[in-house]
């Protein structure tokens, strides 16, 4: 079959440098029977979630790296319809129906990086099986997190490269890498039309027919960070699903504006009950919140088994407990079952260290159903730490989300962030009778000036991003 007359570029928006629209018009003017079509960020993801299965699109998930992304989608994209890939910086100038003859599947290029095939320019035919299989590499690469290096995990020294050796090899008679082999040598043999599969071996870059990195690639890049000074390779899908973001637009704060404080949805209707589970010496939103809403010591309890006594300075108005919050009730522990099963529109703060895994384990979906709002502070959540395993802490996330939302999150910067998400994180839970309909994605920057604060010093965590700032 012919390949398709379409060029796919991609970058982050659609709004590109006016200097990088005339590089695109000029490829336009040598090549007026193609296509070229620009994909943003967004668009690549749907693409990968409307034309492939949940395994493939959840490893593209797996990916935080732009530049990853678009690897992984030129390979989809191409094996799904055909054409011609080229880099948004790159550009072609000449002809592409004097390199293209008509009976080719694909043609393959060379970097001048020894053994390396380069994928900065790529023409196929549409389900090719070294796009298969390039795919299939990138997969294997992710799900078993066998490198951060882009180049191979996503890129053309890693599966592409080792894609068209493992699938034009057994065509040909020496197994030795195909980069080193002679352009007249490998095309007589892999790109006769009596082989099923065939690959046309052109030079390196293209020889003259396209240019890696054109002038105005500066221009293109301006402001932004080039992939090369990205760190942080994947996200965890787990993890992420459960640490989505709920558009709400009252929010408040309480307490100072730094550690100690909390942002909260500002509710319509009252409280009945305040819990406050985890005091140590700090209680500015607990004296903010109950002279906000009234409340009193008859309807406000304080848990802390760590510490001799309440910090009544911030407030005498509540009853304080001298127990930890845990699965049991006894001298030094308290389920909150009391509590529960009295009152129905509780708002629970709740910072124990690593406690809430094995409270929020154990405490059934009705007695959380009683919390209208939650503010809660999750250690460890990235890892195995804090006495508990992740996959529990995720199972913890996921009882939550059958009876609330997450309408805010802050990263608290007294820990690491490690993959994109921050190790202590403070999220604000409403309970979904609150809503009559599912909210929109949170599309609101995170953090949010003059309500978060950073815990610590002045800079705070950045969580602009996906699952807590929906860009798309």
């Amino acid at each position: 079959m012919p390949i398709p007359k379409v060029i796919y570029q991609t970058w982050k928006t659609k709004n590109l440098h006016e200097n990088c629209i005339k590089i695109k018009d000029a490829i336009q003017t040598l090549n007026p029977d193609y296509q070229i079509v620009l994909y943003d960020d967004a668009e690549i993801d749907l693409f990968i979630k409307a034309n492939y299965n949940s395994d493939i699109y959840n490893c593209f998930l797996q990916l935080n790296v732009g530049a990853s992304k678009a690897d992984f989608w030129r390979y989809c994209v191409l094996y799904k319809n055909g054409g011609v890939y080229l880099d948004i910086d790159s550009n072609i100038v000449k002809p592409l129906d004097q390199l293209i003859q008509g009976y080719e599947q694909c043609i393959i290029t060379r970097e001048s990086n020894e053994g390396i095939f380069n994928n900065w320019i790529m023409i196929f035919e549409k389900e090719h099986p070294i796009l298969l299989q390039t795919i299939l590499n990138c997969c294997h690469n992710i799900t078993n997190r066998t490198t951060n290096n882009i180049l191979y995990l996503t890129g053309p020294a890693g599966p592409f490269t080792d894609a068209i050796n493992q699938t034009m090899m057994p065509f040909y008679n020496k197994q030795s890498h195909l980069y080193f082999e002679d352009d007249n040598k490998l095309n007589e043999i892999l790109n006769n039309p009596i082989n099923p599969v065939r690959c046309k071996f052109y030079g390196v870059d293209m020889e003259s027919f396209a240019k890696w990195k054109h002038e105005y690639t500066n221009d293109l890049y301006q402001g932004s960070l080039g992939w090369q000074n990205e760190s942080v390779i994947f996200t965890q899908i787990p993890l992420v699903e459960q640490l989505k973001i709920y558009q709400f637009d009252k929010k408040l704060r309480c307490g100072i504006n730094r550690d100690g404080g909390y942002v909260f949805a500002d509710l319509d209707g009252e409280y009945d009950c305040y819990i406050s589970a985890g005091i140590s010496d700090e209680e500015s939103f607990l004296r903010d919140f109950i002279n906000k809403y009234g409340m009193n010591e008859y309807n406000c309890f304080g848990f802390d088994g760590t510490i001799v006594g309440y910090p009544y300075q911030y407030t005498n108005k509540i009853s304080f407990i001298r127990k930890n919050i845990g699965v049991v009730n006894d001298d030094a522990n308290c389920n909150l079952s009391f509590l529960t099963s009295k009152y129905s529109n509780i708002f629970l703060k709740i910072d124990i260290e690593g406690g809430e895994y094995p409270w929020i384990t154990n405490i059934d979906e009705e007695q959380l159903s009683k919390f209208k709002q939650i503010v809660i502070e999750f250690h460890g959540i990235t890892n195995d730490g804090w006495g508990c395993k992740n996959d529990d802490k995720i199972k913890c996330l996921e009882k939550l989300a059958k009876t609330h939302y997450i309408v805010h999150a802050h990263g608290n910067n007294y820990g690491p962030v490690v993959n994109n998400i921050p190790d202590v994180i403070e999220l604000t839970y409403v309970n979904k009778k609150y809503f009559n309909s599912i909210p929109e994605l949170n599309r609101q920057p995170l953090p949010i000036p003059n309500l978060d604060f950073a815990n610590q010093g002045s800079t705070d965590i950045n969580l602009n991003f996906y699952p807590f700032v929906n860009n798309i």
